[in-house]
């Protein structure tokens, strides 16, 4: 159990170097530039907006409220991190989910030089459809999200419980990191959202680690820029190597 743990960040992982293979950064380059736009802009939006509202209500800079200066934006970069992760993340994956598809479709057929993709609709078509299975996806996130966040506040008094909600955290997002990203490869064969999520609990451990190691990798700056590519070739090789072939 614990070795297709193991077996689920090794995919992960191998999704960096797949996506500098020749005939493959093409479809990586463009999803990383649209986080690179997206994390620039929100910084930079954010950090801007900040920056005035501490010249409004701060004296200037000197003495001790330096001191203050300091801890204030150090408490706002904290900020800025728990924000990127849970809002920009989902926006950037919403944004290039359409353009996630070929990558994954590009991986696979790499692997396997036979592969036949089923999913042979309009661009117009497929971008529909990738946008409504994101949203789609975000309410189940919310489906399960919001009783977690009330057990949450709940287990804040008893100590006795916290653990256990920090730890329900954790699985939580492995889990829908792993939903997020399968869904390109699987969803290029017509898997539909409910026969994903039936397949992986057939693999639940594969896909919790290659879960885990996304969300580890995407709380780390810069990294983070590259995770979303590279998760969507890593879920294409468990995909096509564990998944596929065993079904």
């Amino acid at each position: 159990m614990f070795a297709n743990f193991i077996r689920g960040i090794k995919y992960f992982l191998s999704g960096f170097e797949s996506i500098q293979q020749p005939g493959i950064r093409r479809y990586a380059a463009l999803p990383i530039l649209i986080n690179i736009l997206l994390f620039g802009l929100g910084i930079y939006v954010l950090g801007d907006q900040f920056s005035n509202l501490m010249k409004s209500y701060l004296p200037d800079s000197e003495g001790y409220w330096i001191i203050l200066v300091y801890i204030l934006w150090i408490i706002f970069g904290l900020l800025i991190l728990t924000i990127v992760f849970f809002t920009f993340t989902l926006l950037a994956n919403l944004i290039g989910s359409p353009f996630n598809g070929p990558l994954a479709a590009a991986v696979e057929r790499q692997l396997d030089k036979h592969i036949v993709q089923d999913n042979d609709g309009s661009i117009v078509g497929e971008i529909a459809m990738a946008i409504s299975g994101e949203l789609r996806k975000w309410l189940y996130y919310l489906f399960w999200g919001i009783p977690l966040v009330i057990f949450t506040l709940i287990s804040i008094p008893i100590t006795i419980l916290a653990p256990i909600a920090s730890f329900l955290w954790l699985v939580f997002g492995a889990w829908i990191l792993a939903i997020e990203y399968m869904d390109y490869p699987m969803g290029n064969h017509n898997y539909s959202f409910t026969a994903i999520k039936a397949t992986l609990k057939q693999h639940r451990m594969l896909a919790l680690g290659f879960g885990a190691a996304v969300m580890c990798f995407t709380l780390i700056p810069v990294i983070n820029l590259v995770v979303m590519p590279a998760a969507v070739a890593g879920a294409s090789k468990l995909w096509v190597r564990e998944i596929k072939s065993s079904n």
